[in-house]
């Protein structure tokens, strides 16, 4: 997969990018086509993928859902992990690919004026009780859609007893919503608007709580642990992508992806 595309292949992927619709939403700059403002986005993509390392997984996608299945998920041997594929902390972007060039994961980086207001805008959450966690002790907090047992959509209870501060929360960090959306928007344009169609079945009142996503969990205040255990997000959507922020003052760590063998 060539992020460098030539003239063909740009037009090619541009008719694609808004035939799905992908750029239905975009907030157009005055006297701009949406078709120009397509264009110019998967340019600077092209710009911003420059250099990408591309990574083939030696698993399958549907070996991965498979995976899915049960509940407790063992924590890795720390000495696998020199056999691992590391993926270092830089501005190069990063994607991995199952064996047949599916999307697995896509590394790239958040501006830092963004991680500064996420960082920022957390603290003005109302404090919580710290929990055990299986990957620690943290407070942790869900606003999000759910119809977990219910025909109808609901705003998370998280988010209801939280506000003002959660929607301010939200509304605090629009812009990185957006940027997080526009990134899935040019790298799947399909999953982009498979996630919009939830729109048309919210009431007067509801929104999404994550931009292109459904929701929002924000981890804050995580410490160590001594018993710590790998975390599967056994209720996600196998298909869907998520988008994972980090932010705050590091001592050492680092997200490992086990079984696909990075780190």
């Amino acid at each position: 997969m060539s992020w460098i595309m030539d003239k063909d292949q740009h037009e090619s992927r541009l008719n694609h990018l808004l035939q799905t619709g992908a750029f239905r939403d975009a907030k157009l700059p005055l006297g701009q086509s949406r078709r120009q403002f397509a264009h110019r986005a998967l340019k600077r993509w092209y710009k911003f993928n420059e250099g990408c390392d591309i990574i083939t997984a030696e698993r399958t996608w549907r070996q991965l859902k498979a995976d899915m299945k049960g509940y407790d998920l063992p924590a890795p041997d720390p000495k696998a992990l020199v056999s691992y594929h590391s993926i270092p902390s830089t501005p190069q972007t990063h994607l991995v690919l199952d064996p047949h060039g599916r999307i697995l994961a896509y590394k790239f980086r958040v501006p830092l004026n963004l991680i500064a207001t996420l960082a920022s805008s957390s603290e003005q959450l109302p404090p919580k009780s710290v929990q055990c966690q299986r990957r620690g002790h943290f407070e942790c907090s869900h606003f999000a859609l759910w119809a977990d047992s219910s025909p109808d959509l609901m705003m998370s209870s998280e988010y209801q007893k939280q506000l003002p501060h959660s929607e301010a929360f939200l509304q605090a960090n629009d812009k990185l919503y957006r940027w997080l959306g526009h990134q899935l928007r040019l790298l799947s344009p399909e999953l982009y608007c498979l996630y919009s169609r939830v729109d048309r079945h919210l009431g007067p009142s509801q929104h999404r709580l994550g931009g292109a996503w459904h929701g929002t969990v924000v981890n804050r205040q995580i410490g160590s642990s001594e018993d710590l255990r790998a975390h599967k997000e056994w209720k996600d959507w196998p298909k869907g992508l998520n988008a994972v922020v980090f932010w705050g003052d590091y001592t050492g760590g680092g997200l490992v992806a086990y079984n696909l063998g990075l780190f």
